[in-house]
């Protein structure tokens, strides 16, 4: 993870979500449900709880991620 510390906060999560769904057997969009918390999304890239969400909502409206029941999908 030491890699995606100089990239920006959406870029940070994208990477680590992006690393979490190749170990799934479905890669397809939208397919992957997230097993962490905002919280422990921003310990896991460095980022604050603040930044954590307000990334996860702007990338919610780039298309990028989906929120269903409070779980974030990738």
């Amino acid at each position: 993870m030491k890699t995606i510390s100089c990239h920006n906060a959406a870029e940070r999560l994208k990477e680590v979500m992006r690393r979490m769904k190749l170990e799934q057997p479905y890669h397809s969009a939208f397919t992957f449900e997230l097993p962490f918390t905002r919280q422990q999304l921003g310990s896991l890239t460095g980022l604050s709880l603040e930044s954590t969400i307000r990334t996860i909502k702007k990338m919610e409206k780039e298309n990028v991620l989906r929120i269903h029941n409070r779980k974030i999908l990738f």
